[in-house]
């Protein structure tokens, strides 16, 4: 099947053989006699020998199949209408371009640049095909996700999550971090805390978009202080640690470039960690 034997037209002017598909799509299966009844009420002036031949034609096409004397909707045509409907998709939902390639972004707040993120990824995981799981990397200076986000935002990033492959290395090893990794674990991402990277900035990756965040010295003082004076998650002063750092007002330059090769490399570093025994 090299090209869509039979798209429904949206003008209202359909074929005998869209009304038919139209009409198995909605029951099935169905006898030319029931077939040619309904298409009848539709059409009036349409014969028998004219609704059998695009029958006919349609099962030749492998549109339709006949089983018996009754016919459906082909499986293989509906996978085939499935999978083109995807690459369509993906065709026209991956020209991000215009808002993403090669351009700089500045957040007052930590929070600000997070949720900048979060819609990052969003967009770039629905840019695939539904049948593809994309891969993400992380490599973080600390984890936080989720402890500052809304219901809305928490559900909006475990689906993203459970529809990527994701790979996370996280520099810290506090408990706040080890509490984190254990969620994303949870939720399918493949996670290590005390890995020695995000010195001078997050990085990730996500197809051939690799993005880097540079958060200010000051902040990333605040935030190793923060940490490593929080013996456990349950012990964590949420409100004082979010005020306190992730709405302190700063200046996070956040650069989006697409490189295949440099995230390439990323991409097989980090899965490097995983692959160890």
């Amino acid at each position: 099947m090299n090209s869509l034997p039979v798209l429904l037209r949206m003008n209202g002017n359909h074929s005998t053989k869209d009304q038919i598909v139209s009409i198995l799509s909605q029951e099935f299966p169905l006898s030319a006699k029931q077939i040619f009844n309904y298409v009848s009420k539709n059409s009036g002036n349409v014969s028998y020998q004219a609704v059998h031949k695009a029958l006919q034609e349609l099962v030749s096409g492998c549109v339709v199949e006949k089983r018996g004397k009754e016919f459906l909707l082909s499986s293989r045509w509906i996978d085939y209408l499935n999978n083109y409907s995807n690459q369509l998709g993906y065709r026209y939902n991956n020209n991000l371009s215009k808002t993403l390639d090669n351009h700089n972004f500045v957040f007052k707040t930590v929070y600000d640049c997070d949720m900048f993120l979060i819609e990052t990824f969003v967009k770039i995981a629905q840019s695939f095909p539904k049948n593809e799981r994309p891969l993400i990397i992380m490599q973080c200076r600390h984890a936080w996700a989720p402890l500052f986000l809304s219901k809305l935002e928490y559900k909006k990033l475990v689906e993203t999550l459970k529809r990527t492959k994701c790979y996370a290395l996280i520099k810290g090893n506090s408990s706040i971090d080890k509490w984190c990794v254990d969620f994303w674990h949870k939720n399918e991402v493949s996670a290590k805390s005390n890995v020695d990277v995000a010195s001078n900035s997050d990085f990730y990756v996500a197809g051939d978009y690799v993005i880097s965040v540079f958060f200010p010295m000051g902040i990333r003082q605040k935030m190793d202080k923060a940490y490593s004076e929080t013996e456990s998650q349950a012990g964590l002063d949420v409100n004082h640690l979010f005020h306190s750092i992730f709405e302190t007002e700063t200046e996070i330059v956040v650069t989006i470039n697409r490189n295949q090769q440099i995230a390439d490399q990323v991409k097989e570093q980090t899965l490097s960690f995983f692959k160890q025994a």
